[in-house]
């Protein structure tokens, strides 16, 4: 198990490493979108657009797919009822297809009728943009459902690589279409680059599969009873957890078409900006961290799966609660840096910034929250988790309705933050005992670093006038302090002790 520890540790910081260059090409990606585009209505129509295929597609097929069947097939696997499992991807599968094929059908049919539901804000024109990418990029759906549940089969059997290029290849075609969208003064790229991206992916994942996807099938009844009544009840309830964390951003979007214009583009330019942390270093981890956990908790290693999950949450604690300082503190000299340029004007510069500072409270919520999620995942303890998401959109809906009419796009986000904070608490409470205060502990010893940290840097700030200068000694100052300041706990020397090991170790091999 140890080297099988290890194993997984390289493989995440692989994971972690491509995701970072994949994260590089999105940020270009982003910047491109900026430069040609600003926050325009384009780029509103464009993320809504994305709301309306991603929405019903990230619900069927996203985390609750992945976090209630890989669980469920390393639990089948362990207790050799190979049969059973395979019946149920290969049934899975077939449903989830038929059931694309109609999503398709019915966003081509209604997709004016679905964007002005999702986007009432909207003016005839933005309507008539997104349903126009729509209609494009709902191809994409059929080639998603498979290539996930390829992926989910492929890291049920700890092979990640290949998967993880799966947004790598996304923003290659991407950038394309950013070219092809000024190139041609249509929209339609923008659309298209999505199902193209996703059949290339396909055929990756194929040559990695050969002999592992076993098609076997049954029309035992009783047999099919059995296995579907043992998946449901960890699919249904992560179901209903997406659906919900969908409805979240959702009503962000819904709420932003009635602002300015622009608001959804802003809101969704900050958005990125903030999930780079997760998508890089945290994708990596949660890759392989969900099968890894899974394994412990079916050979009944719950003492060893809390441990890890400690080191995991305390990482990223130390690094996220610093981070989300950085970026209350310098959110508009990040956004003028980025993106800046061309189109992006003084205006989209104030509502980004805005938006950014809105969503940095919550970062290190959000990004703990992350690798919390897999350990009641792998103990099939999804009822908990969607219990915790409907307390945490109430919280936002009731808070986004009251914080946007005082403070605007920056009241949206921090509503987010709030609800991503709630949501985090909850996790930690209802997990475990001594695991809830070793956390609280930490967390205590963190916030009373970062609360003296940031007052000191908020006034050094004001004190530099030059923007490039200002954001490298704020970087190179907060570094230095934090650090100093985790050397005064046991438990921060230890991890990081243990972290540099880890890097070493890889490094050598």
């Amino acid at each position: 198990m140890k080297k099988t520890g290890e194993k997984l540790v390289r493989e995440g910081i692989f994971i972690s490493v491509i995701s970072l260059i994949s994260k590089g090409m999105g940020i270009i990606r982003e910047i491109a979108l900026a430069y040609f585009f600003g926050t325009s209505k384009l780029v509103d129509a464009y993320r809504i657009s994305m709301s309306s295929v991603f929405l019903p597609l990230h619900t069927v097929v996203g985390f609750a797919l992945n976090d209630s069947l890989i669980p469920t097939f390393k639990n089948l696997w362990a207790n050799n009822r190979k049969k059973l499992l395979w019946i149920l991807v290969n049934q899975l599968s077939f449903l989830l297809t038929m059931l694309g094929i109609i999503i398709v059908l019915l966003i081509e049919l209604f997709a004016r009728g679905w964007i002005k539901l999702l986007a009432p804000g909207f003016d005839i024109e933005r309507i008539n943009l997104a349903v126009q990418i729509t209609r494009w990029m709902v191809l994409v759906i059929p080639f998603y459902i498979a290539s996930s549940l390829i992926v989910i089969v492929l890291n049920s059997f700890y092979i990640f690589k290949v998967p993880s290029l799966r947004a790598t290849v996304q923003n290659f075609f991407l950038l394309g279409a950013i070219y092809l969208t000024v190139r041609v003064n249509s929209p339609a790229p923008l659309g298209q680059a999505y199902p193209l991206a996703f059949i290339f992916f396909l055929l990756l994942l194929l040559l990695q599969l050969k002999r592992r996807w076993k098609f076997v099938w049954s029309n035992n009844i009783q047999r099919i009873k059995k296995v579907w009544a043992y998946y449901l009840v960890s699919f249904l309830p992560l179901l209903i957890f997406v659906f919900i964390q969908r409805v979240n951003i959702l009503a962000d979007k819904i709420i932003s078409s009635f602002l300015a214009v622009g608001s959804i583009a802003s809101l969704e330019y900050a958005r990125f900006i903030i999930e780079t942390p997760a998508v890089t270093i945290g994708l990596g981890l949660v890759q392989v961290t969900l099968p890894f956990y899974s394994d412990l908790y079916s050979t009944g290693q719950r003492d060893k799966l809390l441990n890890n999950v400690k080191s995991v949450v305390y990482f990223g604690l130390i690094l996220m609660i610093p981070f989300s300082l950085f970026l209350w503190l310098e959110a508009e000299d990040m956004i003028k840096i980025i993106f800046g340029y061309g189109k992006f004007k003084s205006t989209s510069i104030d509502l980004t910034a805005s938006a950014l500072r809105g969503f940095s409270f919550g970062l290190w919520a959000y990004f703990s929250a992350y690798f919390l999620q897999r350990v009641y995942n792998a103990q099939r303890k999804n009822a908990s988790l969607l219990l915790f998401a409907a307390l945490s959109l109430g919280c936002n809906i009731v808070l986004n309705i009251i914080l946007s009419r005082i403070i605007g796009i920056e009241g949206i986000a921090v509503a987010t933050s709030v609800a991503n904070i709630l949501f985090f608490l909850l996790l930690i409470f209802f997990l475990d005992k001594k695991l809830t205060l070793k956390l609280f502990q930490l967390m205590g010893f963190l916030f009373s670093g970062v609360v003296i940290l940031g007052y000191g840097l908020l006034q050094l700030k004001f004190q530099i006038a030059n923007l490039a200068q200002r954001i490298v000694v704020i970087t190179l100052l907060e570094t230095i302090l934090w650090v100093g300041w985790l050397m005064f706990s046991s438990d921060c020397r230890i991890l990081l002790r243990n972290t540099r090991r880890t890097i070493q170790r890889f490094i050598r091999k």
